[in-house]
């Protein structure tokens, strides 16, 4: 999503530079530096300008497009990180109780080693 946000702001930014060239140039003047240079500079701080904002507004949208979603829905997006994290500490809180329930579960008497067990 971060990244289809940078090229709409760059693409964005790209165009305004155009605009900005095409409609400050005086085309009843010959092209001298003198009028290139500043035409130049408005031109890349109107397309900086654009740019910057672009990736604010469009952070801002894409977080409140994400934050209206409900986490349920919002996890099968992510790819489900959250939820295998979550499925891995669950199996091995329970294989650590199964454990436990095993070497409690040993006579009363035994030390609890195997070769008790097996008689």
């Amino acid at each position: 999503m971060k990244e289809a946000v940078k090229q709409v702001a760059s693409l964005v930014a790209i165009l305004v530079f155009i605009t900005i060239l095409l409609v400050g140039y005086r085309f009843d003047l010959p092209l001298t530096m003198e009028l290139l240079f500043p035409l130049l500079i408005k031109a890349f701080v109107g397309a900086s300008m654009f740019w910057i904002g672009g990736l604010i507004i469009g952070d801002i949208v894409i977080k409140g497009i994400v934050e209206d979603i409900d986490p349920e829905h919002l996890e099968p997006l992510q790819g489900g990180f959250e939820q295998r994290i979550h499925e891995a500490k669950r199996k091995q809180r329970v294989s650590i109780v199964e454990r436990q329930f095993h070497i409690d579960k040993t006579p009363k008497g035994t030390s609890g080693s195997v070769k008790d067990r097996k008689k």
